[in-house]
Parts: C-alpha cells; sequence; structure tokens
C-alpha cells in the first residue's frame, strides 16, 4: 500500500505539471521495460547483494531546444535481499524489496541518424528502497524493517527512432547510483550480530531497456 501511495503522488505531481509541458515544441510519454543489475556491497557479515530482476517505469519528456529536453522518470524494480555470509560462501535469503527511482533531468541529443537519434542523459533525484514487509524474522525474532530514502543520480545514452510523427522506439543503457545508500531504517538483526548497509558508499546500479515513444 505505502508503495503505491508514492507512485500515485509522483504520477499526480507529472499530472499537475503536464499543462505547462503542452507548451513545448513536443511532448513524449514513453512507458518502458528492460533488466536491471541491481549490484551488491560488501558488509561485515558477507556481500549483501540485491538479485538482478527484469524492471518497468515510464519517462515523460519535453522539447525545450533542438538538441534539448527535460526528462521525467519513474523507474522500479522488485527483487530481494540476500546476503553470501563469510566465511562459509551460504546464500541466505532476507525479504523481498522494491527499487524506486524519482529522478528529473535531461537528454541531449547527440548525433542525428535516420528517422531518429542518440542521445545521452542525465538525471537526479531520489530512490526509495522499500521492503515488501514491516517485519523480518531473524532467527525466530521479528525484527522492524521500514523504507529508505536516498540521493541518487543516473546517466546514460541510447537510440530513439521514430516509426512516424506520433510512435517510436527508445532503447538505452544507463548506470544509477544512489548515494550513500546505509544504515538506519533498512537495519535488521539482534545485538550486534545483525546486519547493516554501510554507511558512506556508492551503490552502482544500471538496466537495459526499450520503450515505446508516444508523441503528443
Amino acid at each position: 500500500m505505502k508503495r503505491s501511495i508514492h507512485l500515485i503522488l509522483y504520477l499526480s505531481l507529472i499530472t499537475l505539471m503536464l499543462p505547462d509541458f503542452a507548451g513545448a515544441q513536443k511532448l513524449e510519454i514513453t512507458p518502458f521495460g528492460g533488466y536491471f543489475f541491481a549490484g551488491k556491497m560488501a558488509v561485515r557479515e558477507g556481500d549483501l547483494n540485491i538479485k538482478n530482476d527484469a524492471n518497468y517505469g515510464v519517462t515523460i519528456d519535453f522539447t525545450i531546444m533542438r538538441d534539448g529536453q527535460i526528462e521525467l522518470m519513474y523507474n522500479r524494480l522488485d527483487t530481494r535481499l540476500v546476503l553470501k555470509e563469510y566465511p562459509t560462501g551460504v546464500n541466505k535469503d532476507l525479504f523481498d524489496m522494491s527499487v524506486n527511482y524519482f529522478h528529473i533531468g535531461g537528454i541531449y541529443r547527440a548525433k542525428e541518424i535516420e528517422k531518429g537519434y542518440l542521445f545521452t542523459c542525465f538525471s537526479l533525484g531520489a530512490t526509495l528502497f522499500s521492503p515488501a514487509e514491516s517485519t523480518y524474522d531473524l532467527d525466530g525474532e521479528k525484527v522492524t524493517l521500514s523504507d529508505e530514502w536516498r540521493f541518487s543520480i543516473a546517466l546514460g545514452g541510447g537510440v530513439k527512432y521514430f516509426l512516424s510523427d506520433k510512435i517510436g522506439i527508445r532503447t538505452q543503457i544507463r548506470l544509477l547510483m544512489p548515494i550513500y545508500f546505509a544504515g538506519g531504517s533498512l537495519y535488521f538483526g539482534t545485538g550486534g550480530s545483525g546486519v547493516s548497509l554501510g554507511a558512506g558508499t556508492v551503490l552502482a546500479q544500471a538496466d537495459v531497456t526499450a520503450g515505446l515513444i508516444i508523441v503528443l
């Protein structure tokens, strides 16, 4: 429910902004899907892995100049957290979670091609790490979990290819980096033997996606 509320609020914000976007030269809405490489990091107990899986989302681009667009982006991964324990190497399933990106950024038209162009993109905003459940059963003891918000940036590049004036295809690869993915609300465990996500880190993630461009 809480994840749905966050998405509804974000989409509501986009809807409120759409009348201003309509005055731009061109507005593009692109629902997309792809594959997400979620990354891992070392903690005291071992390697903490966010499992790779399919992702989906939507971008809204509006033209501000011939070679530039402003972009709003929502990107979601439903995944599972797994700990590879030291020194045994045993994989321990922890809990289901989602990774949600809420970004604003820009697109630069780098090179024209027939019926389209190559582009680079950069964006920044917030990333929400949201456990699927509010509690986790650790060796028979219930541990409380809650959402974790982090600042993040993303950069990438791809191709926009237009089949007509109103329809196109967008493919891209992107690097996504939450900053200071750390302790606090995603901490779980008992006493000093728990698992925490170390502070002061950049979590490297990436995705490869394709989407259908709808031009308004």
